[in-house]
């Protein structure tokens, strides 16, 4: 039998822990999913901060990429991925806002 921590016999509890609700925890394509709708959302509202010159294009377009590499997402989708929907928040910017300082 395991003890509270673990012990005995070198085994460890690796079953997933049911849900409350009865529902079973969201996959890891789930939650990929979530994070690049969060990340189109996060990337979208920077890109609306340069608009208006709150931060300058090439930091926010930084600090979004940067956010997807801490996330995992580049590395779980691809490079490709994560540069074409950054592209889709930050295209419509105007040559005026992108070199704004």
């Amino acid at each position: 039998m395991l003890g509270a921590r673990g012990e005995g016999g070198g085994q460890t509890m690796t079953a997933p822990i049911p849900r409350m609700d009865g529902n079973s925890p969201p996959s890891k394509t789930d939650f990929v999913s979530a994070q690049l709708r969060l990340l189109a959302i996060r990337g979208s509202e920077l890109a609306d901060q340069v608009t208006h010159g709150q931060i300058n294009f090439l930091d926010a377009v930084d600090v979004a990429y940067d956010a997807a590499v801490a996330a995992g997402l580049v590395d779980a989708v691809g490079d490709d991925q994560i540069q074409k929907l950054l592209a889709a928040c930050f295209g419509g910017i105007g040559a005026e806002d992108r070199r704004r300082p």
